[in-house]
């Protein structure tokens, strides 16, 4: 039978081509959003015992890994962060375990709150993370300890922190975690990730990732290569030449307005989860060099505490803080990561603040 669309007039067959290619993705789309709920469905992650120090065997395992892997962060595709923690499980960050549950975050499985117990869910980047600190020593863990010492309920620190997230990426993890978890205080510390300096402005891409994670026929290919992908990497700050210079060659991941709009936007979302927010400015060794520290990271910051009062939460000044404790550059693992001793300091710092916010 000879095929009659040949002969139809070019803007028919052109509109006939389109229809045709509709009809297909269209096809493709369906098929895809089936298989996502059916065949894909994720099975239910199942919660990790807490490492124990003492275990022979357990620690050969972390020795093993540690020479294998080094100071690695395994992290997975997030349809909407982009990237997360791989759930429930254990890896090592040189001689510190780090232990997943089944949302994702570091740390023990979240459970229903106790009578009285208050939650504070600490959000940011690596450093808010804890990378290469003990999870009991993070800074969150720490002003839980201190409180609970006080407190006639129960207090509990939760790290809902993900290396490399900028603010933006933190306020999509917050809107799912904080259901889950039911904190009374939101702590905000995103900064670094947001200041990367990138070969390009990133914030088209992120808007178009974003659109591109509504078709479920992007998110199945995704899921599909990603064992063929490889892993994705934090890369970290190692000096001041990786910040981000707005209007330079290299801008910051978010650009200043991006930023205070994102954390505006965790503010709403801590308030609407019924937690409180408070905001901390993390400190680096940069503030304890001779050289005044760069105008972009203090415009940043400065970001932080205007957005602050504007939500009418406390802003904690995280290099005053240091200061006043006579730190310095030794109480950091490179340059920006607080050391176990700067998480003391920082937890100390946060306690008091929420010693006043009841």
């Amino acid at each position: 039978m000879p095929d009659t669309r040949a002969s139809l007039p070019w803007p028919r067959r052109l509109a006939w081509a389109a229809l045709s290619t509709l009809l297909v993705l269209a096809a493709v789309e369906g098929a895809s959003a089936l298989a996502e709920r059916t065949v894909l469905s994720p099975a239910r992650s199942q919660p990790l015992p807490a490492p124990t120090a003492d275990a022979p065997a357990l620690a050969q395992r972390h020795r093993a890994e540690r020479q294998a892997r080094g100071l690695e962060i395994p992290l997975v595709p997030d349809d909407v962060a982009g990237w997360g923690l791989p759930p429930s499980q254990l890896h090592t960050q040189g001689d510190v375990v780090v232990r997943t549950n089944s949302l994702g975050m570091r740390g023990p499985e979240p459970s229903p709150p106790a009578p009285g117990e208050r939650r504070i869910l600490a959000m940011g980047d690596s450093s808010i993370f804890g990378y290469g600190v003990p999870e009991r020593a993070v800074f969150v863990s720490v002003a839980a300890e201190r409180l609970q010492q006080e407190a006639q309920g129960p207090v509990t620190g939760w790290i809902g922190a993900v290396p490399g997230h900028t603010a933006a990426q933190s306020g999509e993890t917050l809107a799912r975690l904080a259901p889950r978890v039911g904190p009374r205080w939101v702590v905000i510390g995103n900064l670094w990730s947001d200041l990367y300096g990138q070969a390009a402005p990133v914030a088209s891409w992120e808007e178009t990732r974003h659109r591109l994670h509504t078709l479920a026929s992007y998110r199945l290919l995704q899921r599909l290569l990603a064992p063929a992908l490889r892993p994705r990497k934090v890369r970290f700050l190692t000096g001041v030449d990786d910040l981000g210079q707005p209007g330079g060659a290299r801008p910051p991941r978010a650009d200043l307005r991006l930023y205070a709009d994102a954390l505006r936007g965790m503010a709403a979302t801590s308030r609407q989860a019924g937690a409180d927010p408070v905001f901390l400015v993390l400190p680096a060794p940069l503030d304890f060099d001779r050289a005044p520290v760069p105008e972009v990271v203090a415009q940043y910051r400065l970001a932080m505490c205007m957005v602050a009062a504007e939500v009418e939460a406390p802003c904690i000044d995280g290099p005053a803080v240091f200061r006043e404790a006579g730190a310095g550059s030794a109480w950091f693992l490179d340059q920006v990561h607080p050391a176990a001793v700067g998480h003391q300091l920082l937890g100390e710092a946060l306690a008091e603040v929420l010693r006043g916010e009841g």
